[in-house]
């Protein structure tokens, strides 16, 4: 018997026979993580380390608090480190003697990095498309954020203690989360100095009444005094890198210049600056000041400290590539903006771009790493010099997100300010 129109369009649409996206994402993360730790030539094959070595980062913070107690110098060699390395980080790392926790425990240590770092991650990403759940899982098992984890990197805390508040911030911004979130700022600062840039994200959402103005200035204030306090250290965690993959950092395009790193710095920052200032002329990187789509504050809030981050780190230095785990909370910003035309293809651009970033020198390993071809020390040179200007690409993009955002805030505040 023959379906009349009406019967067709009243009929309820077919049920999706995939899972649900959340349980998808989880799916392919964990599928991914086993395969990597199952599969010990897959760490080669992405020039990621030697396979079976896992935790170093976290032995080599262990190692350091091994050498206190013995009575060594934990700012030369130390001979206990499998590394032979350094103690390159804050003193508030060489506390952990206090609590009993030595080398032996780096299987606990690291481990607990890792899994801390993994449910925040997976906590504040929930995609509701399929195409959404890839793009997380694709961020989230690119090989810098593997690198972190296969090393249980100590930026795996600063994420974990900066993440936490965030999963709960919503509209309107509650006060003691914005306190709890100064609380993390003033932690991670201690741990690791660079998470000071993050403060900028404090005047971007903060309603600008008295109990939140003196949160936002007792919580910069808070940071600062703790960054001072580290002053005789940060000249501990400046490192040299030799020429190779997985670095990340304006100074990676001019060390051949061999220019001093404030001229680095200076010109870097130039550079930025001026294209985003010409993205927001051309009214390319709208919508970080507005939370619309359902985000509320969580993703505006996430965005915006994840591109403070990845900005402030990439104009400030050089440092290995496991920093773009921030870029974790770029992800659901992104993905929410392209459901408005206006804004979808700085996003699609951004997206782009981001997994290019991620991605390109995992690609380049694996393929010089199939042909078991030794290449030239020019070839690696010339990766570098071409794959720098995505990574420009995207820190100018982030720049022009926030420079709107601050620049369209200022003017609502100032235009809701009663005159005399």
């Amino acid at each position: 018997m023959p379906t009349s129109p009406e019967s067709e369009t009243a009929a309820p649409p077919r049920r999706s026979r995939l899972p649900h996206p959340r349980w998808l994402l989880l799916f392919l993360v964990a599928l991914g993580l086993i395969g990597f730790a199952r599969l010990p030539r897959a760490t080669t094959m992405l020039g990621l380390g030697e396979p079976g070595l896992w935790f170093l980062d976290s032995y080599a913070i262990l190692a350091a608090n091994d050498a206190v107690t013995a009575g060594l110098n934990p700012y030369d060699s130390i001979p206990l480190d499998i590394l032979k390395r350094r103690h390159v980080y804050s003193d508030w790392w060489l506390g952990l003697r206090h609590l009993g926790v030595t080398r032996a425990d780096n299987f606990i240590f690291g481990g607990s990095c890792v899994l801390g770092f993994l449910a925040v991650a997976l906590a504040g990403l929930k995609p509701r498309s399929p195409r959404e759940a890839l793009l997380y899982a694709a961020v989230a098992l690119s090989p810098p954020v593997l690198l972190g984890l296969n090393r249980a990197n100590n930026d795996l805390i600063i994420f974990t203690l900066l993440g936490l508040p965030l999963l709960w911030l919503r509209d309107p911004v509650r006060p003691w989360l914005v306190a709890l979130f100064g609380a993390a700022l003033v932690a991670a600062t201690g741990l690791k100095y660079y998470p000071v840039v993050a403060l900028a994200a404090l005047p971007l959402f903060v309603v600008p009444r008295r109990q939140g103005f003196w949160l936002a200035i007792g919580g910069a204030a808070a940071a600062l005094l703790v960054l001072w306090s580290e002053r005789m250290s940060l000249a501990r965690g400046v490192l040299r890198f030799p020429d190779s993959v997985y670095l990340f950092g304006s100074p990676v395009l001019w060390r051949d210049l061999g220019l001093p790193s404030g001229t680095m710095i200076a010109l870097s920052t130039a550079i930025i600056a001026l294209a985003a200032w010409w993205l927001v002329r051309r009214r390319f990187t709208l919508g970080l000041s507005k939370a619309d789509h359902g985000e509320g504050a969580t993703g505006r809030w996430a965005f915006a400290v994840g591109a403070l981050l990845l900005l402030g780190c990439f104009l400030a230095g050089t440092s290995f590539a496991y920093r773009w785990i921030f870029a974790l909370w770029l992800c659901p910003w992104l993905w929410a903006q392209l459901r408005t035309p206006s804004r979808a293809r700085a996003a699609r651009i951004g997206i782009g771009l981001l997994l290019l970033s991620v991605w390109q020198d995992g690609a380049y390993c694996l393929v010089l790493n199939s042909w078991m071809i030794p290449a030239p020390p020019w070839v690696e040179t010339a990766w570098r010099y071409a794959t720098q200007p995505v990574n420009w690409a995207l820190m100018a993009l982030l720049a022009g997100w926030l420079l709107d955002a601050t620049l369209s805030i200022t003017r609502a505040r100032s235009d809701s300010t009663p005159s005399a």
